[in-house]
């Protein structure tokens, strides 16, 4: 009996360490890959161009004395589109000083204009691409999704939102403060 007990005890007190290890562990890895604001040292955006989805062709240079913030995104990735309506709200509350260049990974051009039926309409300050020439990875490296980067009139890069984990007002103070 008081060898049960002692099993008893002893796999009550194995079950809690494991249960505290996890728990710490789930904390630690939740708070290290919490998306936010990656350390970003002020340079130029690299120029590229893209084809928006109603067939036109622009330079992200044509947005020089505008704040542009870049988002790459795609249908397929969840916190995408989580964040896709605060960054619409953005741009429309901004359209003066505010371009919101989207581009998409995703597979086909279709997924993405169902997607949008889906959102507020875009207003004149929103482009949408289709990556084709897969700018998200081959000139900015992105490798997952989301991520978003903000630049200054003089189209520098002047922060990265790595994560869908950020707040509208976190963003809006951004760009005032641009």
């Amino acid at each position: 009996m008081q060898k049960k007990r002692a099993t008893l005890w002893l796999n009550a007190a194995l079950f809690l360490a494991v249960a505290a290890l996890g728990y710490g562990l789930t904390i630690y890895f939740d708070g290290a890959s919490m998306p936010a604001r990656a350390e970003t040292e002020t340079k130029p955006l690299p120029d590229f161009s893209f084809t928006d989805l109603s067939g036109k062709t622009r330079s992200v240079h044509d947005f020089k004395n505008k704040i542009v913030i870049i988002n790459f995104w795609a249908t397929w990735c969840a916190p995408c589109v989580v964040e896709f309506p605060a960054l619409l709200k953005i741009a429309a509350d901004n359209k003066d000083n505010v371009v919101l260049i989207a581009l998409s990974s995703d597979a086909k051009e279709d997924d993405i204009k169902k997607f949008l039926q889906q959102q507020k309409a875009p207003t004149e300050n929103v482009l949408i691409a289709h990556d084709r020439e897969d700018v998200t990875l081959k000139i900015f490296g992105v490798t997952q999704l989301p991520e978003t980067i903000i630049t200054d009139p003089e189209l520098n890069i002047r922060e990265k939102l790595i994560g869908a984990e950020w707040e509208p007002t976190m963003l809006q103070k951004i760009i005032d403060s641009l």
